[in-house]
């Protein structure tokens, strides 16, 4: 009774770290994030320059550009199944709360992954750069990877 009884709690423990490996070894890194500048649209009715009258112009500011932040990113190990979500938190010179981007992937990934996240010029010029941000590879709640800019931590609560 006792062999017995051993091997029915060898088979619910070999029973749950299988499952605990089916559902807890989703890892995924975030390889690189890159920043750039996207530039204004430019001001397609603009008149070339010799037919423009010096003191009729009215000069218009320069226009901003907006900011984009390409994502590299894969899974570790095994494919992740349907519904990782990927966030991109940040925060601006002039807004005083944190904003977010997220893409959602309804489809598994088993492969390297680039993502673009782009702040439009208006969004920009109205609230300054980007003075810190964060990326998290999530499903189900649960960060998988995360990696953040350095000023992330002294600006963030």
């Amino acid at each position: 009774m006792a062999k017995r009884a051993a091997c029915c709690w060898l088979s619910i423990f070999i029973f749950s770290c299988c499952l605990a490996g089916a559902y807890g070894a989703e890892r995924a890194t975030i390889l690189r994030v890159r920043q750039g500048r996207q530039e204004a649209a430019p001001n397609r009715e603009a008149a070339p320059v010799e037919l423009r009258l010096e003191k009729f112009l009215i000069v218009a500011p320069a226009p901003v550009p907006g900011e984009t932040f390409r994502v590299e990113w894969q899974p570790v190990g095994r494919a992740l199944e349907a519904g990782v979500v990927l966030r991109f938190e940040y925060r601006q010179e002039r807004v005083r709360k944190m904003q977010q981007l997220t893409i959602r992937y309804p489809f598994a990934i088993g492969q390297r992954r680039t993502a673009t996240f782009e702040i439009a010029p208006a969004a920009a010029q109205s609230g300054g750069a980007v003075t810190a941000w964060r990326v998290r590879v999530e499903r189900d709640g649960r960060v998988l990877a995360e990696q953040r800019s350095p000023t992330w931590s002294a600006t963030t609560p």
